[in-house]
Formats: structure tokens, C-alpha cells, sequence
């Protein structure tokens, strides 16, 4: 078997690859983890200089535009604006990255600790009923976007979501409800970091389920797998899974 390369074709490319999946857009779902370093550099200029009025209202913009890169790119269908997103997609690959997904969340996420104060006396109960109905909104959301989109892993009500689960977090203190903050921060990490090779043992296995199933299946394993030895407190295994 013989293999002839052009190199400087593949040099350019691999380059070009490497520079789009390390500085805009890694690969899967570690996007997250990236985005969330270049929102934090960000973010932390706009707090240093007092300037989070500012910050908002560039969240504010810049969200949309998220939007309107991923979920909602139908919107941009044979519109003007559509061969300016195609152009920055062909470069950056996605709008899901540090400056138009993590600052905005970022920011948001810091207003909150900033206003933790009045959030905690907030009524929780009224916060539960509002996140109910969000979440009714986000089912019929997703139930739309499914049939627009060619992908939808961005709603607009999952960040509502996000917002409200925080508040409500912090207004259960309120009421003496103890909640484990430091044990469901381990398990949402490893849920994160622990779908992607659970999904593909499952896969070996040959068992065949449906989305929703496999969903759940992930879920379920992971906490049933790492629940235990969060409980154990161990030194060692810590290290590990922390």
C-alpha cells in the first residue's frame, strides 16, 4: 500500500483544523469548557473596570446572534444576513463559544451572585410554578425547532431554565431545604464529562434504544456508578473523579 500526501495541502489543513477546534470550536461537547475560559477573560475586564451595565447589554446582543448561528438558523433562510453567518461559520465553525454563548450565561451568572442577597428572599414557590411553565414552553419549543432546525442544541428557554433552577437554588435556603450544592456540582460534572463514553459502551453492547431511552440509560448509569464513591470520601478516588 503506498500513501502520497500533498504537504503543503496537508499542512494548511491540519493547521487550519487544529486553529478552528482549539481556539473557536472543539470537538463535541468540550465547546463548553473552552467557552467558558474565553468568557471568564471576558467577563473579568468588564468587572475590573465596573462596567457590567455594559456587559449586560453586550449579552444581550451577542445571545441573539448564538441563536441565529445554531438553533434558530432557519430564521436566516435566503436572507442577506445569512452569507454574513455563513462566512464567520466557515472560519469559527459555530456561534456556541466563549463570546456569544458563555459571555452571555457568564454575565448573567454573575449578576446573580452579585443580587444573591435580594434572590434569597425571594418566593420560592412562585419561582417553582414560573419554571414549570417555562419548561412547558421549552417542551413546545423543542417540538417546533425539531422540524425547522437540523439541530437544536440551543433553546431560548433552556437558558431561562438555567437562570431559574439557580434562583430557586438559592431561595430553598431560605426555607431550611438542604441541598447537597457541592454533591449534584460533582454529579452534573460527571454526567458531562462521562455521556460521551458511556453512550459508546452502550453502543458496543448492540442494545437499541430509542434517543430518549439512551438519555435516560446515561443518566441513570452515571450516578448509580459515581454516587457511591462521592459518598465514600475518599482521598484517592477524588482526585480521580473530581
Amino acid at each position: 500500500m503506498i500513501i502520497t500526501l500533498k504537504k503543503t495541502n496537508f499542512t494548511f489543513q491540519t493547521i487550519k483544523i487544529l486553529f478552528q477546534q482549539i481556539i473557536f470550536y472543539p470537538w463535541g461537547s468540550l465547546w463548553f469548557i473552552l467557552s467558558e475560559i474565553i468568557a471568564i477573560i471576558i467577563l473579568y475586564f468588564f468587572i475590573k473596570k465596573d462596567k457590567i451595565a455594559t456587559a449586560i447589554t453586550m449579552g444581550c446582543i451577542l445571545l441573539p446572534i448564538c441563536l441565529l448561528g445554531d438553533t434558530y438558523s432557519f430564521l436566516l433562510k435566503d436572507n442577506y444576513i445569512q452569507s454574513i453567518m455563513n462566512t464567520y461559520l466557515k472560519i469559527a465553525l459555530s456561534t456556541r463559544n466563549g463570546l456569544f454563548a458563555g459571555f452571555p450565561l457568564f454575565t448573567v451568572g454573575f449578576v446573580i451572585s452579585y443580587k444573591e442577597k435580594k434572590i434569597y428572599n425571594t418566593n420560592i414557590i412562585k419561582n417553582i410554578i414560573l419554571l414549570f411553565v417555562v419548561t412547558v414552553i421549552g417542551i413546545y419549543e423543542a417540538t417546533k425547532i425539531r422540524y425547522l432546525s437540523s439541530h437544536y442544541s440551543f433553546l431560548i428557554t433552556g437558558v431561562i431554565t438555567a437562570v431559574l433552577l439557580v434562583i430557586i437554588s438559592i431561595t430553598a435556603r431560605s426555607i431550611n431545604i438542604k441541598i447537597n450544592t457541592c454533591l449534584l456540582r460533582n454529579l452534573s460534572t460527571s454526567i458531562y464529562f462521562m455521556h460521551r463514553p458511556i453512550i459508546y459502551y452502550l453502543s458496543l453492547i448492540g442494545i437499541k434504544m430509542s434517543s430518549k431511552e439512551l438519555f435516560f440509560y446515561t443518566i441513570f448509569l452515571i450516578i448509580i456508578l459515581c454516587y457511591p464513591l462521592y459518598k465514600l470520601n475518599n482521598k484517592f478516588i477524588n482526585r480521580i473523579i473530581k
